[in-house]
């Protein structure tokens, strides 16, 4: 007969060895019908640290609804295996700000039906690709290893192709070629330790790179088998692997696979791009050639804050006392500063960049303000940042430690790439809002997606873009296209900048227009000290506009 005391001991050690798999915020064990039966640990929002919160739910109610799919996919890895690795979920929490864990999971000879998970909270270590799960407190991301400590295999990514979706178009309805790509999709991104999606190349494949701590052959035959099913006895659709080098020197393996996506995606919108293996192979080499080296300036350039940046006043028209301030940024190894921001967000770094410039200028504002300086300075932000369901809290994590200040603050938001969900851009504005900060929207008249901003994003000011100002000043039509801009402006309470004042002409139209602020060489030049750049703009004033002489231009 079998001592109770015993068996209770073992169950517990059987259950303390499924979880010392990995350190985790939350610890769950649920049986084949998955409910919950056991629970250890708390995360904010889906428990206050007791059993009783979770035990007899279903596993699926702290998944949010739109990753359930991922979640159950994770799971049916386990009839393959004893164990998968983490990978990212966003949790059911019923707070307006998504949060996102490393779900890890594990199956027992001893315990048959029982499956045993982890749940990791995240921390940001850039935007774009998923981040790498915390292994040691302050642990961004994996640490990197000089090259020549590598061995030549550890140089090497294997990037998976399906081909043959046209085919398999054209012989199935579209609800079904749906499912299978979205069954694909969701094997992919659990088997994928980041959780990397399928990048389309073209309209005929798919290509993803599993990752180093991935299993390549496993994930192979998992696609495969998916292909199988759908395919059957003719199949149309293949899987293809192939091997690109990846001599990344200093770069951390999530920056090396950025820079392949990248060189994949740019490959393909080469004209006339061939989507055969050996051309993915030569093309992309080709190109990520070039690009680890820039993209490995750009990770120095943010790890290292290598720019400087400088101020320029924005002046209100009406008086010519200066309102604030915009950051600019002066960099070296980039063309430009725009040059360097749309390389980052096509890489996925610019959260990264946004972030280390919000640092540096409320340091440098910290130390100006000894000097008595105290004004408003606006911060460029991209909207592709913002895209990161991280970002928010990163930001609020760099800028708090200045307590009021940060109040002084403000953020120009720029649209480098095309906005994909303005609704959702919009909720992650206001959350800024709401900490205290302005929001200024960029570049308005510039494209006609600034005008769908325009329209969808609640913002504070709206600066109006410099060709649509020289424009108005020497054409009709644009003087009557920028006059519509600042009634629409107008009506819904936002206030006015227009960019690029060179000379008291402009400002003349600009003030007759009923644009409140101007921003440009007359008012004065970028400087490196909020002093200077006073001095500056009060001297230009003095010299070019009408009336009175000044000897400063205020401050508001």
């Amino acid at each position: 007969m079998n001592d109770p005391t015993e068996n209770v001991l073992r169950a517990e050690r059987d259950r303390f060895v499924g979880f010392a798999f990995a350190a985790a915020d939350l610890l769950v064990e649920i049986d084949d019908t998955g409910t919950i039966r056991f629970a250890s640990g708390t995360i904010a929002g889906l428990t206050s640290g007791s059993r009783s919160d979770l035990e007899g739910r279903k596993l699926l109610s702290i998944i949010a609804p739109q990753e359930r799919g991922l979640a159950r996919e994770l799971i049916s890895l386990l009839d393959r295996g004893n164990r998968f690795q983490p990978a990212r979920v966003c949790l059911n929490t019923g707070a307006s700000t998504p949060l996102f864990a490393f779900m890890g999971g594990c199956r027992l000879p001893s315990a048959p039906g029982r499956t045993f998970l982890s749940f990791s909270l995240t921390s940001l270590s850039a935007t774009g690709p998923a981040p790498m799960p915390r292994t040691a407190p302050g642990a961004n991301r994996p640490a990197t290893v000089p090259a020549k400590a590598r061995k030549a295999e550890d140089q090497k990514l294997t990037m998976l192709v399906v081909k043959g979706l046209a085919g398999l178009r054209a012989r199935s309805d579209a609800k079904a070629v749906d499912t299978f790509l979205e069954k694909l999709s969701l094997y992919l991104r659990a088997s994928s330790p980041d959780g990397r999606a399928p990048t389309a190349l073209g309209e005929d494949k798919l290509a993803v790179v599993p990752g180093k701590g991935a299993d390549g052959d496993r994930i192979r035959e998992g696609v495969q088998k998916i292909v199988d099913q759908e395919s059957g006895d003719s199949p149309l659709v293949d899987v293809t692997a192939l091997t690109i080098n990846l001599d990344a020197g200093d770069l951390s393996e999530a920056d090396a696979v950025r820079a392949l996506i990248y060189a994949i995606d740019k490959f393909t919108t080469l004209p006339q791009a061939r989507y055969t293996v050996a051309a993915i192979t030569k093309g992309a080499q080709a190109i990520l050639d070039e690009t680890l080296p820039r993209v490995a300036d750009l990770r120095a350039t943010i790890e290292h804050r290598a720019f400087d940046v400088v101020f320029q006043p924005i002046v209100d028209l009406t008086g010519e006392k200066v309102h604030h301030f915009e950051a600019l940024t002066r960099i070296e190894n980039f063309e430009s500063p725009g040059e360097l921001m749309a390389f980052a967000e096509q890489l996925g770094m610019a959260g990264d960049f946004d972030l280390a410039v919000c640092q540096k200028v409320m340091e440098m504002l910290n130390e100006q303000a000894r000097a008595g300086h105290d004004a408003r300075v606006a911060v460029n932000l991209s909207a592709r940042s913002l895209e990161s369901n991280l970002f928010i809290d990163e930001l609020e994590r760099v800028i708090a430690p200045f307590g009021n200040w940060n109040r002084r603050l403000m953020f120009e938001l720029t649209e480098t790439v095309k906005v994909g969900d303005i609704a959702e851009l919009n909720k992650k504005l206001q959350m800024i809002r709401r900490g205290g900060q302005k929001i200024c929207l960029d570049d308005v008249g510039a494209s006609s997606t600034s005008f769908e901003s325009l329209h969808g994003l609640q913002v504070d000011f709206v600066k109006i873009d410099g060709r649509q100002v020289r424009g108005a000043i020497a054409d009709a039509r644009h003087l009557a296209v920028l006059k519509s801009i600042v009634d629409v402006c107008r009506e819904l309470d936002v206030e006015t900048i227009a960019e690029h004042i060179e000379d008291e002409r402009a400002a003349a139209v600009m003030r007759g227009l009923g644009i409140r602020f101007g921003q440009g060489y007359h008012f004065g030049r970028p400087a490196p000290e909020l002093g200077d750049a006073r001095a500056k703009s009060a001297k230009s004033s003095s010299k070019s506009s009408p009336g009175p002489k000044r000897d400063r231009v205020d401050w508001v």
